[in-house]
């Protein structure tokens, strides 16, 4: 997506450039910077914070379920023992199922967060270098002589997340 979306750019820009004498694009490591930025970081603490407990507990009544597993396997069970395993099997199912249904739409919202930080550092920061264009290194084939600003592009995204988290 991201490389369909910086290939219009370029292209648009390129078309552009018979109307400017040069365009200045610069490159950098988007997979470096999003890793060690800031929003990442602090959105890995929160998650491990509200999942962890969820997924030992989960964990937890998993091993309890098989041990159980187990001993009814060991014994011809009785009806009651029977229905007892399946309704907490059921249970954890559907635990574990809303767990995993919980983490994904956090995971989305991070992935947002740092997109929105992410495209914000580059635009300021463009606006202020004179660049028009910054692309993610991943997405070119070529670049001799381009600019790879990827400490300064983490430097502006933690900037920017700082700023968005003052809002």
């Amino acid at each position: 997506m991201r490389t369909v979306l910086a290939l219009a750019v370029c292209l648009t820009l390129l078309s552009a450039a018979t109307v400017r004498a040069e365009v200045r694009i610069a490159v950098f490591n988007l997979q470096k910077v999003v890793a060690e930025s800031d929003v990442l970081k602090e959105a890995q603490t929160v998650i491990k914070k509200e999942f962890d407990p969820r997924r030992t507990a989960l964990e937890k009544e998993k091993t309890e379920l098989q041990k159980l597993a187990e001993s009814l396997n060991g014994s011809v069970p009785t009806e009651e023992q029977r229905k007892s395993f399946i309704t907490r099997e059921q249970g954890y199912g559907q635990k574990a199922n809303a767990f995993l249904s919980d983490f994904q739409k956090a995971e989305l919202r991070v992935r947002s967060d740092v997109d929105r930080v992410i495209v914000a550092a580059a635009a300021n920061y463009a606006k202020k270098k004179g660049y028009d264009l910054i692309i993610d290194n991943a997405a070119v084939v070529y670049a001799a002589g381009l600019l790879d600003v990827t400490t300064d592009m983490l430097s502006e995204a933690n900037a920017q997340w700082r700023a968005m988290k003052k809002k």
